[in-house]
């Protein structure tokens, strides 16, 4: 059994925070702009996961995306003239959908130009986001109460299934995991858990400034996320890219990295008025990534059937994880075979701690044809499921303390997964989910089981009744937790 790791390092990430505080702002606004060719775009996407059409995983680039769906040209100029009467100096991005004014702040939209643009948003203005994790049982000695199971990178790995990737050198090397994250990471401490469990040396790239409203949850998930994708794929880059606040601009910067394939998200919006504009963009970005061959997980949430829990519980699912643009990934709770020393898979419950539990249920939105058959014309989340119990520990304050939980630990961890994935095939693997869910539905039929089919426990919560787990495909963990081995040898 893994026990808590004690202190190594004194240098305290606090001093990162005060170093982010005192960054001079310079006032930022989100332009949305409207899109062209929207029924050539659709053609795309579905062309691209096809396997018998010619577009079949051939990804475009940023620039490409821009020129054949994002704004036109003279739509551009006459927003761009309007935004430097305003005092703007005008951020583009490659693929048109979206720009930045920097140093001024726009008025009123004109009439005019009311069709051409969608959302103008100030992104210094503080909004409410959600973390999906819980870090109240982080000890700050380090010391694991009643010797509780937790996991080492290691025994992650061997649980899973990862190992025998990674002794063949399938470990992500090559490739780039971009986190969004709302605050920045001590690198000695990321170094020093890196040391601890034999990782080799993190190349890791930190870009972006942080918003005036910094939390410990905000410190605490950019050290989850970073951690655990990094041990995951421990051969794989990491660029964690750092929000104002508003995380669209945090994601425009990953969508338009060329050589990011795969993007990890565990924040998102509280659903409200307020947050309406911001989920929009996010979720058109999300869709320009699929064009171009990235692979985006997000944490399914963290409240079992329900979006939100204050003032009001409302059911539904997490504004991101609803997009059929990504992976949502769901959470269990493992139990090794043997206490005393992790050497492969055990066993898997939903994750459910009291108020918290796998988020899952039906969204609004359009059923995606990979979900056909699945009862339901509405898309449906989780898609996947990883462990997402107390058992990860992290690098934070200058030690490695113990333990994170919430499905902020989950999608990080299949994004190094993908990473390793994207390294085999040699090309990014781009949405993964039509494969997936074609696997699952053959697993369920008798085919190959490349997934652990979670089948006990429910997400449920002291708050709200959710959906038990089932064999196949449920509202709890999706199609379940992935047999790495296997499911790769099914996906190469």
């Amino acid at each position: 059994m893994a026990r808590a790791p004690g202190c190594l390092v004194s240098v305290l990430a606090v001093s990162l925070s005060l170093n982010f505080a005192q960054t001079a702002f310079a006032a930022r606004t989100h332009v949305g702009l409207r899109g062209r060719n929207e029924p050539a775009l659709r053609a795309l996407l579905a062309a691209q996961q096809d396997a018998t059409a010619p577009e079949y995983r051939h990804w475009i680039g940023a620039q490409e995306f821009g020129r054949r769906f994002g704004a036109a040209p003279r739509d551009l100029k006459r927003v761009e003239r309007w935004l430097r009467a305003e005092g703007c100096r005008i951020e583009r991005s490659a693929g048109r959908q979206q720009e930045e004014c920097v140093g001024g702040r726009p008025g009123t939209l004109p009439a005019a130009l009311a069709p051409l643009v969608d959302d103008v948003i100030d992104l210094d203005q503080p909004v409410d986001l959600q973390h999906h994790l819980d870090s109240s049982r982080l000890q700050p000695q380090s010391v694991l109460p009643d010797g509780a199971f937790y996991f080492t990178p290691r025994e992650y790995a061997d649980f899973y299934a990862i190992e025998s990737l990674h002794s063949t050198g399938i470990d992500g090397s090559g490739q780039r995991i971009g986190i969004v994250a709302t605050a920045g990471v001590e690198p000695t401490d990321i170094a020093a858990f890196r040391t601890l469990y034999g990782l080799p040396p993190l190349d890791l790239e930190q870009v972006g400034t942080p918003g005036k409203r910094i939390s410990r949850d905000d410190f605490i998930e950019a050290a989850l996320d970073v951690t655990w994708s990094g041990a995951v794929a421990p051969g794989a880059a990491v660029v964690l890219s750092i929000s104002r606040g508003k995380l669209v601009d945090a994601i425009k910067y990953l969508v338009h990295r060329d050589d990011v394939s795969v993007l990890s998200l565990s924040v998102d919006f509280i659903p409200s008025k307020q947050t309406l504009p911001l989920i929009r963009q996010s979720l058109k970005l999300f869709r320009q990534a699929a064009a171009e061959g990235k692979s985006i997980l997000v944490a399914s949430g963290d409240f079992g059937p329900l979006v939100v829990t204050t003032p009001k519980p409302r059911r539904g699912v997490s504004p991101f994880a609803q997009s059929p643009f990504v992976t949502a990934v769901g959470g269990t709770s493992p139990s090794p075979s043997t206490p005393e020393d992790v050497v492969g898979y055990g066993s898997e419950v939903v994750w459910q701690d009291g108020d918290m539990a796998s988020g899952g249920g039906t969204s609004t939105r359009p059923r995606p044809a990979w979900q056909r058959g699945l009862g339901s014309n509405r898309r449906t989340v989780p898609d996947v499921s990883l462990a997402a119990a107390a058992v990860y520990p992290i690098p934070f304050n200058g030690e490695i303390t113990c333990c994170v939980s919430g499905t902020s630990a989950a999608a990080p961890s299949w994004a190094g997964l993908i990473a390793m994935l994207d390294q085999q095939i040699g090309t990014p693997a781009g949405l993964i989910n039509p494969k997936l869910y074609e696997l699952g539905n053959a697993q369920a039929q008798g085919g190959p089981a490349v997934f652990f089919d979670i089948v006990e426990g429910s997400n449920s919560t002291m708050t709200a009744k959710g959906f038990p787990a089932k064999p196949g495909y449920d509202l709890a963990t999706g199609w379940g937790t992935p047999n790495v081995a296997a499911l790769f040898l099914a996906l190469h």
